[in-house]
């Protein structure tokens, strides 16, 4: 604690009290040094977190107490141009960055605390709860509604939870060994079990309609996580890494929604199964269909097929095609054994 220029008084919550031998006098200017130095630890350790908003708020309560503070203005002009990665590299301007106190419990301005334990146990519930839903959905996705619906409202009750949380929880982040990141999850995980389960959804191709489902949905749950936390736009990797993400979540969301809020009756056709194939991945495989002419496709398809339905059916067999406009028009069909 600097002696120089300093008086008694009670710290914010997030610092131990100080002792009294330790309690410094007020100088001519009346700044409270315990104020200015709880401001900049604070301050870097959201730097050293990445949650750079946070710390300009951290910094600009110094700067209240003390608006001559040329050390809090410099750290704040470089967060404000986007030059986070001077604070965060090594000791800047005499800083120790490891020394800086987590705010482990910090008022919420509701009377109010959030605690480590309780972010940690959320987290986690989130988290498992993603991948039981995303287990479901990859492995045998039926009953459709009520395992696709969840598995698209994930990223969007991450929104809200970063929203509500103020600082506690990020929408996408890195480390792997930050209890916030496992929020990430919300958003990858469902993009990814979604789209995989929209191959299993035949669509007769509207390369157009496809597109603005999937883009204008990615963009709507990428705009809005920006939104609640508008210091990821000075992070590019976490950045790109959400945007990677919410194109195959859109297009996933959209296709499922296409064909959930279709109640239109469906016309179905019948088709012959010609032939059978696999496309074995590195991590994955997938399942074909060759099927004979049928409805819209005069020549002949080739669709996409569950593991359970490739393995059910042979060459030969009849199925149906029962086929629909689509909710949001693009028209889809399913393959089934014909009753």
């Amino acid at each position: 604690m600097d002696k120089k220029n300093g008086i008694t008084s009670r710290p914010p919550p997030f610092l131990p009290e100080p002792k009294a031998a330790d309690e410094p006098g007020k100088t001519a200017a009346g700044a409270d040094a315990a104020k200015i130095h709880a401001a900049l630890s604070l301050g870097d350790f959201y730097c050293r977190e990445r949650q750079f908003d946070e710390a300009i708020n951290a910094y600009q309560d110094g700067l209240r107490e003390d608006p001559s503070n040329a050390e809090l203005r410099a750290r704040i002009d470089q967060l404000r141009k986007g030059k986070p990665s001077t604070l965060t590299s090594g000791l800047p301007m005499g800083s120790d960055f490891s020394s800086a106190p987590p705010p482990a419990q910090h008022s919420t301005g509701q009377g109010k605390s959030q605690t480590p334990g309780r972010g940690k146990f959320l987290a986690n519930a989130l988290g498992v709860t993603s991948f039981i839903l995303a287990a479901w959905g990859w492995i045998y996705p039926h009953p459709y509604f009520l395992v696709i619906t969840p598995l698209a409202l994930l990223p969007w009750l991450a929104v809200i939870v970063v929203w509500k949380s103020k600082g506690e929880f990020t929408s996408v982040s890195l480390l792997a060994d930050d209890r916030r990141g496992l929020l990430g999850v919300l958003l990858m995980v469902p993009a990814l079990v979604l789209a995989m389960d929209a191959l299993d959804i035949g669509i007769v191709y509207e390369g157009h309609r496809v597109l603005f489902l999937a883009i204008g949905i990615g963009l709507a749950v990428f705009l809005a996580n920006v939104v609640v936390e508008p210091s990821i736009l000075s992070q590019p990797r976490h950045l790109f890494l959400m945007l990677i993400f919410a194109l195959p979540y859109g297009y996933g969301a959209g296709i499922a929604a296409n064909a959930l809020f279709d109640r239109s009756p469906a016309t179905v056709y019948s088709a012959q199964i010609m032939g059978k194939d696999t496309h074995r991945g590195s991590r994955s495989t997938s399942y074909y269909l060759e099927l004979s002419p049928w409805g819209p496709y005069p020549g002949g398809d080739t669709v996409n097929a569950s593991w359970l339905f490739y393995t059910s059916v042979k060459v030969g067999d009849p199925v149906c095609l029962p086929l629909r406009p689509g909710a949001l028009g693009v028209a889809w069909f399913t393959v089934e054994r014909c009753h």
